[in-house]
């Protein structure tokens, strides 16, 4: 700068005035763009430039910021996971640059955040014996799966997977997503099964249904077919047909086997002498009345006549006719067994001494 006093006079004054302008360079500040996280870990942002020299760099207070370098060109962070329906959010860290005499210059650093692995394993705590079973990690909403255990024959990369364990098993799970990682278990009882030994004929229509005593819990309710179960292991008045014996345990594990209650045979007796001795004074069947109580007799004399119906539960006939003694002679017999969906014809003779 030229300063001119006097000018154009004798006594002219010139001054020239010089002055430097110091022009600093522009802050600059390359921040890292590929910092993650998972949340509540730490990780270190390490500032990729930091230009001029000199350059001061200071942090805005965050208490997720665990420590800054000294001359702050780095920092270990612990940022949490603020999202809420993805698995990952992005935190943001405020830094400024400061330089001499230019103005403050800030920047912000991103930082990818990881959802942590939260859920758990859906699995039934008891199968029985046998029975398949589904396990289910799919609420963790990882990106990788790992299950492992003795009753796997391989490890399974699924997040729900079907299994039939032969006993008692644990089974473990790895799982990642982004960089979280986790890991669970759960442990799933194989209950023994009951076993049915046999089905035992006990009189006509009754049967036992014997068990193994050294399989499934205690206590047992037994049915048969559509029965409603109760804790008796005898069933009676059973239909002469194939029947399902069913046996539920404590655990609710089930065993069934088939059976068949087989109809009795039918003696009808071929004579019969009622003379009052005490003995075949009846035509009877015997153990008709409790075999067949149902069954309808029809008893005709030789020349096709009826002569009396009755049930089976009725007994027998003791050779009288509307108040008459038959002759000895021939009878016929028609019994009608509807249970068992047969018709037995035949005749007897009646003795008389």
């Amino acid at each position: 700068v030229t300063y001119v006093y006097r000018e154009g006079e004798d006594n002219e004054q010139v001054i020239l005035v010089k002055a430097d302008l110091f022009v600093a360079p522009a802050v600059e500040i390359v921040v890292p763009d590929d910092v993650r996280v998972c949340s509540g870990d730490e990780a270190e942002i390490v500032l990729k430039r930091v230009y001029p020299e000199g350059v001061v760099v200071e942090w805005s207070d965050d208490a997720s910021i665990k420590s800054v370098a000294d001359d702050g060109a780095s920092a270990i962070v612990a940022p949490v996971f603020d999202g809420v329906t993805d698995v990952k959010s992005v935190y943001t860290y405020k830094l400024t640059g400061k330089f001499k005499f230019c103005q403050p210059k800030e920047f912000d650093v991103k930082v990818i955040v990881d959802k942590p692995l939260e859920g758990r394993i859906e699995a039934p705590e008891a199968i029985c014996e046998g029975a398949s079973l589904t396990i289910d990690a799919s609420s963790y909403v990882a990106e990788s799966y790992v299950w492992s255990s003795d009753a796997l024959e391989t490890e399974k990369l699924l997040s729900k997977i079907s299994v039939t364990p032969a006993e008692t098993a644990t089974f473990e799970l790895s799982m990642e997503r982004g960089l979280c990682k986790a890991t669970d278990k759960v442990e799933v009882l194989v209950n023994s099964k009951p076993v049915i030994l046999s089905v035992d004929s006990v009189g006509y229509r009754d049967v036992d249904i014997v068990l193994d005593p050294s399989l499934g819990t205690a206590p047992f309710l037994f049915a048969v077919d559509v029965m409603e179960p109760d804790n008796d292991a005898r069933k009676t008045n059973l239909a002469y047909a194939p029947h399902v014996a069913k046996v539920i345990d404590a655990a609710g594990c089930e065993a069934v086997m088939d059976f068949v209650v087989v109809p009795p045979a039918i003696n009808p007796p071929v004579m019969f002498s009622p003379n009052g001795d005490g003995e075949n004074d009846a035509w009877s069947i015997p153990g008709f009345e409790e075999t067949y109580p149902d069954a309808v007799i029809v008893i005709f004399d030789r020349f096709g006549k009826k002569l009396l119906e009755m049930k089976g539960s009725d007994g027998g006939w003791d050779g009288v006719y509307n108040g008459v003694e038959m002759p000895s002679t021939d009878y016929w017999y028609e019994i009608n067994v509807d249970e068992v969906d047969k018709v037995y014809v035949g005749h007897f003779t009646l003795v008389r001494d």
